[in-house]
């Protein structure tokens, strides 16, 4: 498994037009930490450069050599293990953070299963906090949910499946693998397709009729 150098470090971000502070929250670690790693001040742990190799290539970025990166020719780009969901929230928020009117989908969802998880409520905070607003799909007669009614409707029990997609700024993210991962394409169409289909079924659905609360990250 490749590790990233300095010197690709900083070639990726030039090519990504990322400064060191959006790689370090990407990453999970301090600004001085990714600063220290590109100008090779000391030897950076192990797990360090793997969590800074794992944001980089999850924006896209292939390591060649010892010195070359390049962007995917592709267009889709997979997250995976247990923390996926986490991670592409991540994405959510540095994608959607700048954008005026910016609005996150999510199309069968699960409120109760996100208020389990604190990892993923932080993130839905940082994403609401930065201006983001949100709508969700989610099973008919669930009222588990963990923003205002406005956002949600209700899927007919026979057609719902906990497949969650994602759809944010010119993305879809689709889950894979009975959620094990997901796959995320940057395709500006299919993202208006899909955000057109999630605004028809939102004008047919069922608003929910009350809300229960479990917690709450707006």
């Amino acid at each position: 498994m490749k590790t990233i150098t300095p010197a690709q470090c900083r070639a990726a971000r030039a090519l990504l037009r990322m400064d060191q502070q959006e790689l370090a929250d990407r990453a999970n670690v301090a600004r001085a930490v990714i600063s220290s790693f590109e100008n090779e001040e000391r030897g950076a742990q192990a797990r360090t450069v793997r969590k800074i190799t794992d944001a980089i290539e999850r924006k896209g970025i292939v390591l060649i050599d010892d010195q070359g990166v390049s962007l995917k020719n592709s267009s889709l780009v997979y997250m995976e293990g247990k923390d996926w969901f986490v991670d592409l929230l991540e994405d959510v928020y540095f994608t959607l953070r700048d954008k005026k009117d910016a609005e996150l989908l999510v199309e069968m969802g699960n409120d109760r299963i996100t208020a389990q998880r604190p990892a993923v409520l932080n993130r839905y905070r940082k994403i609401r906090n930065a201006g983001v607003r949100m709508r969700q799909l989610i099973c008919e007669e669930d009222r588990c949910m963990l923003g205002p009614m406005d956002e949600y409707r209700w899927v007919p029990r026979p057609f719902y499946k906990n497949w969650v997609t994602v759809i944010y700024g010119d993305k879809v993210a689709l889950s894979l693998d009975n959620e094990t991962r997901c796959g995320v394409f940057l395709d500006a169409d299919l993202a208006e397709r899909r955000r057109n289909d999630f605004d028809l079924k939102w004008s047919l659905l069922n608003k929910p009729d009350r809300r229960e609360v479990i917690s709450e990250y707006f």
